[in-house]
């Protein structure tokens, strides 16, 4: 027991040892207790901005509360406009700054965190009387817009690409770039997608097709100060990103209509194969632990205990997992459910058990599904993304993986990827808008052209007959006595 004692105690010295290396190293002090950081917060509902209270909120805010609510940090919130913070935070008048979109740029001044918070895009907001449609509509207008912000710069290069002129208009915030088009002082006006979703309706503005500058998100410091800051924020974030209802969730769900695909609902069909055949071979290593135990002549009391105690445990394992997993017969009723499957349908598990996967399924995907089932017959595995219709009637749609485990059995996955199917359909069918917008754009051009091309000769042919008339007429004078 006293040599025990000894390693213990050399344990616990060179630990203590290793966090004093760690605490005091220079350039890695860690933030703690006691810690007060200088925040910037500016207009930008609902990422970040001060509310009819005048109370620090957002997506950025929340989640920086939370990370300094656990660490021990004191906050103070520094109201500034958008340039104005970025200057702050350079002359060390703030400590960080949110919501701060990643450019090269901005890299060489700023410390931005590696893991961003989300991810956005810029596009261009007008009255439905101004019919801008496309770029070229944006043509000699006036453009209200934050002066110096990443959109400002992405805009410019865009229109000198294509050789249009416009007139920028400063606004301090995206609420007076709104107003401005709302007072007519402004065409139109630039702003992230999230601002504009949530503030369209109340400045009266349309969506136009005009989207360009996809950029992700960020907390930033000055250059080389604070680095474990940023660190702990990025440890947080991890952390948060891969665990299914996790405060970061809840806070995009507290905020956004469409929140971020959780890894619960975003799990890849990819990897639902391999999940598959992990939890077999789990099965394996179990039965033959079990053997093991068995050649050795041990109890078979205790084996059987064992055996009941580790088939509880997978059935935990399954029971819990953040994904839907089912066991069908070869006519595809289901056998056995767990609770994910349940709460994807809204159905008990009593109420699944002995239904067909038939008949969650809309009847005009009804060939689809049993094409599915067919296939994991034949080839021991499918996989497929097949719409199903939930006890209150929506409908809705999951990536269904389905593996042969036996003549008559088969375990199944289902993961919900509504939000991410629906949001891959509505961009196709923003992909297919945009691309007959400018194959009419191009058509219309080229009839211009054509006209133009069909005046030019009509003007010069005149031109010609013109001057040979008056030639003539020269020619007929001269030759009168």
């Amino acid at each position: 027991m006293e040599p025990l004692k000894k390693r213990f105690s050399g344990t616990r010295w060179a630990i203590r040892v290793l966090l004093f290396l760690l605490v005091f190293s220079p350039g890695n002090s860690l933030p703690g207790t006691g810690v007060h950081l200088r925040v910037g917060i500016y207009q930008n509902e609902p990422k970040i901005f001060l509310d009819e209270k005048g109370e620090p909120s957002g997506i950025f805010i929340d989640l920086l509360d939370e990370i300094a609510r656990r660490e021990g940090w004191r906050l103070t919130h520094v109201p500034c406009k958008w340039d104005h913070c970025l200057k702050a935070l350079q002359s060390d008048q703030i400590d960080l700054m949110p919501d701060v979109a990643y450019s090269p740029e901005r890299s060489e001044k700023f410390q931005f965190n590696k893991i961003p918070v989300i991810e956005s895009w810029s596009q261009v907001y007008t009255l439905p009387e101004n019919h801008i449609h496309g770029l070229r509509d944006l043509k000699g207008s006036r453009i209200a817009l934050l002066l110096g912000s990443v959109q400002h710069a992405s805009l410019e290069k865009l229109m000198q690409g294509f050789g249009f002129e416009y007139t920028a208009i400063a606004a301090s915030g995206y609420n007076q770039a709104f107003l401005l088009v709302k007072q007519g002082i402004a065409q139109a006006a630039v702003s992230n997608n999230y601002f504009g979703e949530n503030h369209i309706s109340q400045y009266g503005l349309i969506k136009t097709p005009v989207i360009f500058d996809p950029v992700t998100l960020h907390f930033v410091s000055k250059k080389g100060k604070n680095p474990a800051l940023i660190e702990t924020i990025d440890r947080y974030l991890n952390d948060w990103i891969h665990t299914p209802n996790s405060f970061y969730y809840q806070c995009l769900t507290a905020y956004l209509e469409k929140p971020i695909i959780q890894p619960s609902s975003g799990f890849s069909s990819r990897m639902l194969v391999p999940a598959v055949l992990s939890i077999l071979f789990l099965s394996a290593l179990l039965f033959l632990w079990k053997r093991k135990k068995w050649n050795r002549g041990e109890n078979r009391a205790g084996i059987d205990q064992s055996r009941g105690e580790e088939k509880n445990k997978f059935r935990s394992y399954v029971e819990n997992a953040p994904f839907g997993v089912f066991v069908a017969d070869e006519n595809g009723d289901y056998l056995e459910v767990n609770e994910a499957i349940a709460a994807m349908t809204g159905y008990t598990k009593n109420e699944l058990t002995g239904k067909s996967i038939r008949e969650l399924i809309p009847e005009a995907f009804h060939d689809r599904a049993v094409n599915h089932f067919n296939r994991a017959v034949k080839r021991t595995k499918s996989s497929r993304i097949l719409p199903f219709v939930t006890r209150n009637g929506e409908r809705r749609y999951w990536s269904m993986d389905a593996v042969k485990i036996s003549e008559n059995r088969f375990l199944g996955f289902a993961v919900d990827v509504t939000r991410h199917y629906l949001a891959e359909k509505e961009l196709r069918i923003l992909k297919k808008k945009l691309e007959s917008q400018v194959k009419n754009k191009t058509q219309e051009l080229l009839e211009r052209i054509k006209e133009l091309e069909y005046f030019q000769e009509v003007t010069v042919e005149r031109e010609l007959r013109i001057r040979e008339l008056q030639e003539e007429n020269e020619r007929l004078k001269s030759d009168t006595p």
